[in-house]
């Protein structure tokens, strides 16, 4: 019987998903007389990323590769914006794809 280890390899994947929320209060979210304007100017003071600015930080998105230690770039990678259900957050819900296995701690110290 071949012995199971304790030590994962969580660490190391070709494909990393992100989940990118605002940092604001959840309790806000529930208001029930949210308009669009509430929402978005509750988002530019959080300093909450335009889309362009996302798509650039995904392309330019360098994930260390775990045999040769090189940094790599996504050979693809898709986002968009989501409402949560339950807590009525905004985020984005992104995925990037690499040719290679790589360190999913470095994505997200890039990111």
């Amino acid at each position: 019987m071949k012995k199971i280890s304790k030590k994962s390899n969580n660490s190391r994947c070709k494909q990393v998903s992100v989940i990118i929320q605002p940092k604001i209060n959840g309790d806000y979210w529930l208001s029930k007389n949210l308009t669009d304007e509430l929402i978005e100017k509750k988002l530019m003071e959080s300093s909450y990323p335009l889309y362009t600015e996302i798509k650039q930080s995904l392309a330019t998105c360098l994930g260390l590769t775990c045999s040769s230690k090189v940094l790599r770039p996504p050979k693809y990678f898709v986002f968009g914006t989501e409402t949560s259900v339950t807590t009525n957050i905004p985020h984005y819900q992104c995925c990037l794809i690499y040719p290679a296995l790589i360190r999913r701690t470095s994505v997200y110290e890039f990111l």
